[in-house]
């Protein structure tokens, strides 16, 4: 019959692995031993499988860079500098365009061509008002030069004079600028941001619902926006006409 002493040799060494000090963490989580492996045929084909899939999955595709537009395969040949605000925006509006020729060309959701439609119009409008600006600043720079550039701002019609619109006036210009009037120049950024500006205020105006609560603001907003076009429009070549134009 074992005695106590031999007993508590073979319990004390066991009792002592457990506690702090003695070689284990007080506390120290049990060991989970790992599921074992299904082994049967047909779980170790599928994982073959699916090992030989994943190794012959090709990597991610870049994404396509976008098709650059006419307008700036011409502006490289001419070695002109596309970030000059009123090239920069020009462009802005010709990709603009073209995504609008693309998304209609492929039938896309009425919802994606009516958004794509929606920003084009806006960016004509700002177009129409930054290229008037753009002629006046011309007609004015070459009459300091003593070589004035005459735009017509009217034609007549069997009806009478009738305004001409920004392209019909963009198209007068000559083909090139004179040296130091060109207009790419002569259109600066703070011009560009305040055309946004002015364009912006009418759509939050628009579409904005002023509360009773919110008068001041809207008439802030209102006074703002009735500045910008008065500032604005005295600059810009205005397409006018006259009672009796001469002949």
């Amino acid at each position: 019959m074992p005695t106590l002493p031999s007993l508590l040799a073979h319990v004390l060494p066991l009792l002592a692995a457990q506690e702090a000090g003695f070689g284990g963490a007080a506390g120290a989580p049990a060991i989970e031993e790992a599921p074992p492996v299904d082994d049967s045929p047909g779980q170790a084909e599928l994982r073959a499988r699916l090992t030989a899939l994943e190794r012959e999955a090709p990597a991610p595709a870049a994404a396509t860079p976008a098709k650059r537009t006419k307008l700036e395969e011409e502006l490289e040949r001419a070695h002109l500098d596309p970030t000059l605000p009123l090239l920069a925006f020009r462009i802005e509006l010709a990709r603009a365009e073209a995504e609008l020729a693309e998304v209609t060309a492929r039938l896309a959701r009425p919802e994606i061509v009516k958004e794509v439609q929606r920003r084009v119009d806006e960016l004509q409008r700002m177009s129409d008002l930054i290229e008037r600006i753009a002629l006046a600043r011309l007609v004015k720079c070459s009459r300091t030069l003593g070589a004035p550039v005459v735009i017509k701002t009217w034609r007549m019609t069997a009806g009478g004079p009738v305004a001409l619109t920004a392209k019909d006036m963009v198209e007068q210009a000559p083909d090139g600028d004179p040296d130091g009037c060109e207009r790419i120049t002569l259109v600066d950024a703070d011009t560009v941001a305040q055309v946004r500006r002015l364009f912006a205020l009418r759509g939050e105006l628009a579409a904005r619902s002023f509360g009773y609560h919110a008068v001041a603001e809207r008439k802030k907003l209102e006074a703002e926006r009735d500045q910008l076009e008065r500032a604005l429009e005295q600059q810009a070549l205005a397409g006018s006409y006259v009672a009796n134009p001469p002949r």
